[in-house]
């Protein structure tokens, strides 16, 4: 395993407060190991599945240098392989870009990869993104267009895939989606009037959802949904306008949608009616048919705020994510965080938002491109933790970052015995798990976060309670 290190830039002191995420969030854990500082990383995304975490990100140098950096995580996050640097090279083009990442019912990875603006491609690991197989096109490359910003969701067996494609014989709104885990697709426009920016979710029993920004220069939020997989869809709805312009950090309206069953939706994306950037949001409770907002999700009004994403636990709990500085417009030297609101009861209300981000920090722009700090980062949540990955330039250039928190709803990390609180009646607890045919433990967070009760927790429970060891779940290498 590669050693991680906690940034602290000490010494230095910023208007924005002290220098820690707010609790319950982790301190920020530098998952690049990208060492020699050669790339600035961009676009990044998360997926879980049980212990594993996967992420993977776009570079800034794209069109000089062919890579995707990949990480995966088998403990939940408290440590990290070493970044596997994705290349097709039988694709004969550099510009690897737009990078998604999903899991399916067997723990199996799905990775979405666009070319340039050529084409979008499928890949497959069964072995933790060490390599991939399976490969196909998701895009047809016959049809002349050029494609751009597609998004993938994995559930179960289904691959679904959106994009939008300009010009050639498929122009518009594009969708695919496969039944055999990626290996075949079926293609279709889903809306042939319009191109844009597309958000996709869809839940385990068929529902596909889609909200896209239609027009690139004329926007409006447009909806729809497909109740059979994606194999037909309702008529475009219309949501709302949408107020845009690109600035230093941020270069497009991204949107989000996040999708619980019974059919609770919830919409973000980044507009400028108010006169700076505001994460805006809608949300319904009926799949789609009537839908209330939009309305402002950031509890801080002042500056800018941009790359939103939003997701669902399985406890019905919403959780937002964006980029914030008190700074407009913004500029090159504006000072940037990553903060984040939850919602308890699916986005109805808000609790005050926390700042994920242990410090602030500038962005450091490539070549000029003065807009581009990634357009998207994307967060995740299983029945635990929240998980969050983003890009930022506390290192003097753009690196991925991870931190996590507990969910409300969770158990206590090492509480074996399920009364609240970590003790040595854990350690016993444990003991009589493993040698004495006792009960298992009545929390499924164990303290090294390996996914399974052993002597190695027993350790750990000890060292924390005794010699000042880090708390469980806590032990970041």
């Amino acid at each position: 395993m590669k050693r991680l290190t906690i940034i602290a830039l000490l010494g230095i002191f910023f208007v924005s407060g002290s220098l820690f995420a707010d609790p319950p969030f982790l301190p920020n854990v530098r998952i690049s190991d990208d060492a020699t500082q050669v790339v600035n990383q961009g676009e990044s995304c998360v997926a879980v599945y049980q212990n594993h975490l996967y992420t993977l990100c776009n570079i800034a140098e794209r069109a000089d240098i062919a890579m995707i950096p990949f990480t995966h995580s088998g403990t939940r996050g408290t440590s990290w392989d070493p970044d596997q640097i994705f290349i097709d090279n039988t694709s004969g083009i550099t510009w690897h870009t737009d990078p998604v990442v999903g899991v399916d019912d067997s723990g199996h990875v799905h990775m979405l990869v666009q070319y340039y603006t050529y084409f979008i491609k499928h890949y497959l690991s069964r072995d933790n993104g060490q390599t991939w197989v399976e490969t196909t096109y998701v895009s047809d490359p016959n049809t002349g267009g050029d494609v751009d910003k597609p998004w993938m969701v994995v559930k179960d067996n289904w691959v679904y895939v959106a994009w939008q494609e300009f010009g050639g014989s498929s122009q518009g709104i594009r969708f695919a989606r496969s039944s055999d885990y990626g290996r075949t697709w079926t293609r279709m426009t889903v809306d042939p009037t319009t191109t844009g920016i597309i958000a996709l979710n869809a839940d385990n029993i068929g529902n596909v959802y889609l909200a896209y920004i239609g027009g690139w220069w004329s926007y409006g939020m447009y909806f729809k949904k497909s109740s059979n997989h994606g194999q037909s869809w309702t008529s475009a709805q219309y949501l709302d306008d949408v107020y845009y312009s690109s600035g230093v950090g941020d270069r497009a309206p991204i949107n989000s949608l996040a999708a619980l069953p019974g059919g609770i939706l919830f919409l973000t994306w980044v507009d400028d009616r108010n006169g700076t950037w505001d994460i805006l949001g809608m949300r319904s409770t009926n799949g789609g048919i009537s839908w209330t907002g939009p309305f402002v999700v950031n509890d801080i009004t002042q500056g800018g705020q941009c790359k939103g994403w939003a997701t669902f636990d399985p406890y019905g709990g919403l959780h937002v994510f964006y980029y914030h500085t008190p700074s407009w417009p913004t500029t090159t030297s504006s000072l940037w965080q990553v903060r984040y609101r939850y919602s308890a009861d699916s986005g109805a209300t808000f609790e005050p938002s926390l700042r994920i981000t242990d410090t602030v920090f500038m962005g450091h722009y490539y070549n000029g491109n003065t807009d581009f700090m990634g357009d998207y980062h994307t967060i995740v949540a299983d029945s635990n933790y929240i998980y969050a990955v983003w890009t930022d330039g506390r290192d003097g250039n753009m690196n991925l970052y991870f931190s996590r928190a507990l969910l409300p709803q969770s158990c206590l990390c090492g509480d074996a015995n399920g009364d609240g609180t970590v003790d040595f009646l854990d350690i016993s607890y444990v003991a009589n798990y493993l040698y004495g045919g006792g009960p298992e433990p009545q929390c499924n967070l164990d303290p090294t976060s390996d996914g399974t009760w052993d002597m190695g927790d027993i350790n750990y429970i000890g060292i924390y309670l005794f010699l000042g060891g880090p708390p469980p779940c806590e032990g970041v290498k």
